[in-house]
């Protein structure tokens, strides 16, 4: 290993320092004889000047001369350890060779790589840092090796760590593989990435208008979708009415992403006549082959269906990302899909040998009505039935006593005698939830053969994925509802007042008296039941409190603070009523003037649970999604584990503030396109 007088000399920019330094030096010795020549005090402020340039200059010679002398001998030592090889192989070897020290400086480097990356510069003593582009040599260490560029050229660097009289020193060892990584750019920016794309709501909205307006609205909206495609080198094609397929490269889906799909904006302001509030959904699949592609892109497209439309979803190996999904969910006015349903329900049941009916934890009046009500039918049909509940945590005792009361307890079985129930034919359909966390009893789910699913929140990402019929409809206003449409094309014998009511309650509660999310088909499932007997004063009296769930609620209510808009209330888990009084509270804190969201923290052994509740404006599911939770944009909530209430609270706010420059940002890319 050889060390050049060059590669010891100190850098430019200290050598510059040095010289306007001696340069001050002599002005400021000639000013003081001149000023000693004339009499003049003023060479004692030049001599001073002098004096102390003088002493800098020589204390900053000194160390470069330490620090020059200090490398000599430490590169002297190192090379003695090598053989005259070894030296010339360094020396000269085709790859540029750094050595730095363990504070990140030059000690060393061959002649390769201060013609190449150097290009002539001396760079001993000085920090490498720029020539690590940022990476730490800890970092560098541990991973053996890092990607660097230098001079617009890109490097691999492999690093060696040694050990100089017990002194740490890193070998670099730079490989240019520009031209390398320039082409695995361009194999993985010009992949083929699917996108499977719906016009949610065309039928629903032509229904009325004549057959050359519905081809005129048709031809806007393929008009656009061929524009935004025509933007990359990719291609789209119609495949049925309201279905199209595309095909793009992966460097364009990235550029669609950063922008959050303006597409679906462009959509929703789309106005003919009439007709107007028409969205999309995107379905993206990145796969390793096209194939794989296509087939993702589809399931994404379901899952940005199952959250309610008008949204994108992109499916990595990685899992789903969302865009968009900010409009409220497009409700199918058609039944078509419930009667085929319910027959095919119906056949499940027929060839089951009993059924077990469960919901989601802390059951409330939509999960237990529904669950009763579809419970009466299978039994009215001459198949045993249970529900599978624990009776300590329920949300909604007035409703279950109204059925425990009359029935035999056996019929509602707890999680050990459910599990003994469990035979391999016997069916279990999930109500009120679609998320295996979130069930009453978990293990149940996993003892099952044959499994139905029946929701109504937008679909997450861990979903039940095997179930033989997933019925799963995210307009809809609750379980109940569409319990109530299944029955009527199933078992409308099992109609009676008892499950009439329990279904009308489980309505009721989840649109909040039918203020939200309450379509045509809402009333007409409540004009069913009532018809079917269904009192609602009786309903009513189901879903009242006690004094001490009011006195529970109103203490929350004393704590909310309103900000921006934003309605926050606190409170500790005593017993049973506090977690109904935080979705209560919730509820109340909607009607306080001027309040577009409103949360309750509820403080428990295992964490914090959030009651997130809005009239639309502010989509709290999104809110809700970002801490681990989920829901509908007027109703959601999450449980963080492990965590204190202050902390629970500042990343709730946290999260709402992202959410909200998010909408700014999307409604200022809106104006300035003029959509």
């Amino acid at each position: 290993m050889t060390s050049n007088k060059k590669q010891v000399k100190p850098s430019i920019g200290f050598r510059a320092a040095v010289w306007i330094a001696a340069s001050a030096l002599l002005i400021s010795a000639a000013a003081t004889a001149y000023c000693v020549w004339q009499d003049s005090l003023w060479w004692i402020v030049f001599g001073t000047v002098a004096l102390l340039l003088l002493v800098a200059l020589i204390f900053a010679s000194r160390p470069l001369t330490h620090i020059s002398e200090a490398y000599t001998r430490y590169l002297t030592r190192i090379a003695r350890r090598l053989s005259p090889t070894d030296q010339a192989a360094l020396e000269f070897s085709p790859f540029p060779i750094l050595s730095v020290s363990q504070d990140g400086s030059v000690i060393w480097y061959n002649r390769r790589f201060w013609e190449e990356i150097l290009r002539g510069e001396d760079r001993i003593g000085t920090s490498a840092a720029d020539l690590l582009s940022g990476v730490e040599l800890p970092q560098l260490d541990a991973a053996g090796q890092a990607d660097v560029t230098v001079n617009d050229k890109r490097y691999t660097v492999l690093a060696s760590k040694l050990t100089m009289d017990k002194t740490p020193v890193y070998l670099l060892y730079y490989w240019n593989d520009t031209d390398l990584k320039q082409i695995a750019d361009e194999y993985e920016g010009s992949r083929p990435v699917a996108l499977s794309i719906y016009i949610d709501n065309l039928d629903d909205l032509v229904q009325t208008v004549r057959d050359s307006e519905r081809v005129q609205i048709a031809g806007q909206v393929e008009t656009l979708l061929e524009d935004w495609i025509g933007n990359t080198t990719g291609v789209i094609c119609k495949y049925e009415s309201g279905r199209f397929l595309a095909v793009v490269e992966h460097r364009h889906i990235h550029e669609m992403t950063k922008a959050r799909f303006p597409i679906l904006d462009q959509v929703r302001q789309l106005r003919i006549g009439e007709v107007y509030g028409l969205t999309l959904s995107i379905g993206v699949g990145e796969g390793e082959t096209l194939r794989d592609s296509v087939t993702m892109s589809r399931q994404a497209l379901e899952m940005a269906l199952g959250r309610g439309g008008d949204q994108a979803a992109v499916k990595t190996g990685a899992g789903f990302d969302f865009y968009g999904g900010a409009t409220r969910d497009v409700e199918r006015r058609t039944q078509v899909r419930s009667r085929v349903i319910a027959s095919a329900l119906k056949e499940v049941i027929e060839a089951s040998e009993q059924v077990m009916l469960m919901g989601h934890r802390y059951s409330d009046a939509d999960c237990l009505g529904a669950s009763m009500a579809l419970a009466a039918a299978v039994r009215s049909m001459g198949k045993p039935a249970f529900v599978a509940l624990d009776r300590s945590t329920t949300l909604a005792p007035d409703c279950l006593l109204r059925y425990t009361a009359e029935e035999q307890s056996e019929w509602f079985p707890d999680e050990k005698a459910a599990r003994a129930l469990m035979t391999p034919e016997t069916l279990l359909i999930v109500c009120d939830t679609h998320n295996v966390s979130m069930l009453e009893f978990p293990s149940l789910y996993g003892l099952a053969r044959n499994v139905v699913v029946i929701d109504h929140h937008r679909k997450m990402v861990e979903h039940i994925d095997d179930a033989m019929i997933f019925y799963h409809e995210p307009y809809a206003s609750s379980c109940s509802e569409m319990v109530t449409e299944l029955l009527s094309y199933m078992a409308p014998q099992s109609l009676v007042r008892r499950e009439a009511e329990g279904l009308l309650a489980g309505i009721v509660l989840d649109t909040h008296n039918f203020v939200l999310k309450s379509g045509v088909r809402t009333f007409e499932a409540a004009a069913l039941l009532k018809k079917a007997g269904a009192d609602t004063v009786s309903v009513k009296r189901m879903l009242s409190g006690n004094m001490e769930l009011y006195r529970a609620k109103t203490e929350i209510l004393s704590h909310a603070q309103v900000k921006d808009g934003i309605a926050m209330s606190y409170t500790v888990e005593k017993g049973k009523q506090e977690r109904l009084a935080a979705a209560q509270a919730a509820d109340e804190l909607l009607s306080i003037q001027d309040v577009e969201a409103a949360f309750v923290l509820l403080q428990n052994d295992s964490g914090v649970n959030i009651s997130a509740r809005s009239y639309g404006e502010f989509n709290v599911h999104l809110t809700m999604e970002q801490l681990g939770g989920g829901g509908h944009m007027t109703m959601a909530g999450t449980h963080i584990p492990n965590i204190t209430l202050d902390a629970a609270r500042e990343q709730l706010w946290n999260v709402i503030i992202a959410q909200r420059e998010q909408m700014a940002a999307r409604a200022a890319e809106r104006d300035a396109s003029g959509t």
